[in-house]
């Protein structure tokens, strides 16, 4: 949201204004563009040491994001590759998990839904890591262990990945294994962590970023 300017600060803005906040990381500074309701535009410049940190120029991190192929999974993982681009990703999902005949309908026709949702989704365009994920059912398996030494990543995360990491899979990248848990922990762990809270009649919901360092369920540090 936009903040009204001070104007003590800047005295030659009008009545009527727009504030425009252009970041310039290479120069550590911001520009102010202020227009005024008579079209003139001028501009002032902020101190570097008043603008939030710039990002890292540094090389980009190879990461692996585990996912399902599910609305709420894609959704977000298509959020965060849009919002940090210069990384290098790789999207391996947890294979298919879908209901079957013998399930609740309830459950079927939810699937159905979010089967439905999730072609929506890819209709509107999805990023390329998304576009080109593989399967990777088995992550603590021999085959498993030998698709992430050849990704080599620096850092994994995962949003709704069905499948426990164990030992090799968490060891394996220099930076750790983050997961973001669809549920306030430690009290709301495992799946459908959200309806629970909602059963048990909580006044607020919410999601845990944690660190995974070992095969427990939603353990680790938040």
């Amino acid at each position: 949201p936009l903040v009204p300017p001070n104007t003590n600060t800047l005295p030659f803005l009008k009545s009527k204004v727009v504030v425009i906040l252009v970041s310039a990381p290479e120069y550590r500074a911001c520009s102010v563009l202020c227009f005024a309701a008579d079209f003139n535009v001028r501009a002032v410049t902020i101190p570097a040491d008043a603008c939030p940190q710039p990002c890292s120029r540094e090389r980009p991190v190879k990461i692996v994001l585990l996912g399902h192929d599910d609305l709420p999974s894609l959704y977000a993982l298509q959020r965060l590759v849009a919002a940090i681009p210069q990384h290098d990703f790789t999207v391996l999902l947890s294979g298919d998990l879908r209901a079957g005949a013998d399930s609740p309908r309830e459950l079927r026709h939810l699937a159905d839904v979010d089967a439905r949702l999730c072609a929506e989704l890819r209709a509107r365009g999805l990023a390329k890591p998304l576009l080109e994920a593989a399967d990777l059912p088995q992550p603590n398996s021999a085959a498993g262990h030998k698709v992430l030494q050849r990704l080599a990543p620096e850092l994994i995360v995962s949003i709704r990945y069905r499948r426990i990491l164990k030992g090799e899979a968490i060891a394996s990248p220099r930076l750790g294994v983050l997961n973001l848990h669809s549920g306030v922990l430690p009290e709301y762990k495992g799946v459908m962590a959200t309806f629970w809270a909602m059963l048990y009649a909580e006044v607020e919901i919410g999601a845990t970023l944690h660190r995974i360092v070992d095969g427990g369920i939603d353990t680790g540090p938040v």
